[in-house]
């Protein structure tokens, strides 16, 4: 859970019509219009491209990261699904 004031953030949306060099200037193009001094990007899966692009872009800046494993649902609508439960040991 992100909570407290949230000025100066910013969705970069992936298509799959996009690719790695879209990602790296949709990253740069965010960074740039920042007035923060450094910058965390929040990414879903190691090893997937916004991740892989996210690193590459994080790698020659000291001002930038990369977090992964983050699901930020952006535009859910409804009430939010109760926790999913792992079955128990079958019945015999």
């Amino acid at each position: 859970m992100i909570v407290g004031p949230s000025d100066d953030v910013v969705a970069v949306t992936f298509d799959p019509s996009e690719g790695p060099d879209d990602l790296l200037a949709k990253y740069a193009a965010a960074v740039e219009a920042s007035s923060s001094q450094e910058h965390l990007i929040l990414v879903d899966l190691f090893g997937g491209s916004p991740y892989n692009a996210a690193a590459r872009f994080a790698a020659g800046r000291d001002d930038a990261d990369v977090v992964t494993g983050v699901n930020l649902a952006h535009g859910h609508r409804g009430p939010v699904p109760s926790p999913c439960r792992a079955p128990g040991p079958p019945s015999l």
